[in-house]
């Protein structure tokens, strides 16, 4: 563009806080490079720290859970996730809730700067059985062992349920559709809960099981 033919509309943009005295070239070369957007989702980076006997309860709720990035189409090739910066907390004994701003990539902008975020936690107390492992949906000519046939299960639930309640409709089971789709026949045993007491967490020892299918 020619200076001469833009000068007043440069001097009219620059508003009345900045005088130009003169420009070095008479002509101007504007480049737009091609924007584009991608929608991302948002990933928590979290360092958290809880009192003896609590715990995080589910995953860390975030809003909005994905934003907008915008940018040049070979900036936005390289974005598949947007992180927070660092939710740092200690010594949780609750739950806790608040904001935190987003770690946006060089050469790109967003459409949000920050998230909320909402931790629940909870109290627990640890409950462990040795159970026999269950097996389900066994044709009648078939028959399917577990080596081992019993695994211990260590749950974690809420501090003063009824443990005996608790552990009475719980059960660990295999299936035999899994099994036969299985690359390997060597499963991890599916814990189902049938009381209405929520499961914070459990772990299983051994944590998997070598399934044998005979047949009658």
């Amino acid at each position: 563009l020619s200076v001469p033919d833009i000068r007043e509309k440069v001097m009219e943009a620059l508003g009345e806080h900045i005088n130009v005295d003169f420009f070095e070239t008479e002509t101007l070369t504007l480049r737009f490079v091609r924007q584009s957007y991608r929608h991302v989702p948002v990933t928590v980076v979290s360092d958290l720290e809880f009192r003896p006997q609590y715990m995080r309860i589910g995953e860390i709720q975030i809003k909005p859970d994905s934003v907008y990035v915008y940018g040049s189409e070979d900036a936005l090739s390289q974005i598949t996730e947007v992180k927070t910066e660092p939710v740092s907390l200690q010594k949780l004994d609750a739950t806790a809730n608040g904001y935190v701003r987003l770690e946006i990539p060089d050469g790109v902008t967003a459409n949000k700067e920050q998230v909320s975020y909402s931790i629940w936690v909870g109290r627990y107390v640890e409950v462990e059985s040795r159970m026999k492992v269950s097996k389900l949906n066994v044709p009648a000519q078939k028959s399917l062992l577990t080596l081992p046939s019993e695994v211990q299960v260590k749950c974690r639930i809420p501090f003063g349920a009824k443990q005996n309640t608790f552990l009475n409709s719980l059960s660990v089971s295999v299936d035999y559709g899994d099994v036969v789709n299985s690359r390997n026949a060597k499963l991890i045993p599916t814990v189902v809960n049938g009381s209405k007491i929520p499961v914070y967490g459990y772990e299983l020892s051994p944590s998997v099981v070598e399934c044998i299918i005979i047949e009658n």
